[in-house]
């Protein structure tokens, strides 16, 4: 699905290619331009923009977000998103999932205004079950 007035950045981060399974992708982060971007734009971006596109790309279905009320926070955004196979994240569909909108300032690409650190953690055990159990 595309959306008007939107572009594709692409970017190269360097992954494990062995990566899948169960996991989660963790994404914390801080507007680092706050002459150019406001926390309103950064979240009306996230929330109409970005999240939806990630939830299109068929491999998330799930986004969590978090403020940080602690305003001395070093990065007070958190979002995650649970998988269910994290070699989605090789895959092209991932690799679509925009960075760049008219809806933010300037170059409209958000790495240039937010310190963005992402990260992923595969699941390694369980241990028991929960069904059953209230």
């Amino acid at each position: 699905m595309g959306f008007s007035g939107h572009t594709t950045v692409t970017l190269s981060i360097k992954m494990a290619t062995n990566i899948k399974g169960p996991g989660i992708l963790y994404v914390n982060s801080w507007i680092s331009r706050p002459d150019l971007l406001t926390e309103e734009t950064y979240f009306h971006w996230y929330d109409t923009d970005h999240i939806p596109d990630i939830l299109s790309s068929g491999g998330i279905k799930t986004a969590y977000r978090y403020i940080d009320v602690n305003s001395e926070s070093r990065k007070p955004y958190f979002a995650f998103y649970p998988m269910e196979d994290m070699a989605f994240m090789l895959g092209p569909e991932f690799k679509k999932i925009r960075v760049k909108s008219d809806l933010l300032p300037g170059t409209g690409i958000c790495y240039d205004m937010a310190d963005v650190d992402v990260r992923y953690y595969g699941l390694t055990s369980t241990h028991g079950s929960r069904k059953g159990k209230v």
